[in-house]
């Protein structure tokens, strides 16, 4: 078929037109940003895969970019390279190496699966941004109610009491100890005590005082004979007789004589004892110390007879 030389100029011109519009939407100019490093490339790559082999960049297995590989190009978009760096997570007693590109504490952690409690302290902060080989120290903070009770000492009361002899006393009421309980809320950072704040504050038992009864009574009657004495001490008394030797005193001891601790009973003092009857403190003995007394009777066979009991001694006036 002929074809006029104006219908084959036309046809060359849409051929050119067509190829040169496959070659405007096949090539492009996009950023790659390395870390630092920025550069512009002219690439006919379809996605980013294609160009990252296109300019011989290599990926570490931690690794990667934005947008990902299967991405298509576009004129005049930026691809990020994102290198993995080494983070170092302390947190519980122990330390894990982590390889990440993550730029936030907090992403760090979630990619590593590391949690941490809204109460725990975590530095640098979950919002800080890191960059390059970091520690991200995480301290473990936790809270307990801890019961401390206190003792509260007891007081004692002391009464006139004048059906007792002076110098006796008797316990009318046995004191209790009260107890003051404080509350506290105690923070606990890594297992080790950091703060205590106290909650309560209350009494949870009251004391109970001590009631003692003090004799004021000074009058006593024996065998019908009143006499009236100083005090009164209860003692342990034991007998003896005679030894052939003086009193510490330097008396010949007899009926009467009684041995005493000098430290509790003065030497000299007239005192009447119970089922005994009246004496003075003129002798010593090495078994006499403290409320202990010795009471002369004059044959080995009535001391044996009264052996040891207990006694109140008078100290008369």
């Amino acid at each position: 078929m002929f074809r006029s030389p104006t219908f084959k100029l036309v046809l060359a011109a849409l051929v050119l037109v067509f190829a040169c519009s496959s070659y405007a939407v096949m090539h492009k100019e996009v950023t790659i940003a390395d870390g630092d490093d920025k550069i512009t490339v002219s690439t006919f790559a379809h996605n980013v895969d294609d160009l990252l082999k296109q300019q011989e960049i290599h990926l570490g297995p931690h690794d990667a970019v934005e947008p990902g590989t299967d991405a298509p190009l576009k004129e005049g978009c930026t691809v990020r390279i994102l290198r993995a760096f080494t983070v170092t997570v302390a947190a519980d007693g122990r330390k894990e190496t982590i390889e990440t590109q993550k730029k936030k504490v907090k992403e760090i952690l979630q990619e590593a699966k590391i949690e941490v409690a809204e109460q725990d302290i975590v530095k640098p902060g979950l919002d800080a941004v890191v960059d390059g080989e970091t520690e991200i120290r995480i301290q473990r903070v936790s809270f307990k109610e801890v019961v401390e009770d206190k003792k509260i000492p007891y007081k004692t009361i002391r009464e006139k009491d004048r059906t007792l002899y002076k110098g006796t006393q008797r316990v009318r009421q046995e004191g209790k100890n009260g107890i003051e309980r404080n509350i506290y809320r105690v923070t606990f950072v890594d297992g080790k005590e950091k703060e205590r704040k106290l909650l309560k504050k209350f009494i949870h038992q009251e004391p109970q005082a001590k009631v003692v009864a003090e004799g004021t009574l000074q009058v006593a009657s024996r065998g019908g004979r009143d006499f009236t004495f100083d005090r009164v001490l209860r003692v342990e008394a034991s007998a003896y007789t005679y030894t052939g030797r003086n009193t510490y005193s330097g008396t010949k001891p007899g009926p009467g004589t009684i041995a005493v601790d000098p430290r509790v009973i003065p030497l000299g003092t007239r005192l009447y004892v119970d089922g005994y009857g009246y004496g003075v403190a003129r002798d010593v003995g090495s078994a006499i110390v403290g409320n202990k007394i010795d009471v002369f009777l004059e044959s080995e066979a009535a001391a044996r007879r009264w052996g040891r009991r207990m006694v109140n001694v008078y100290f008369l006036n």
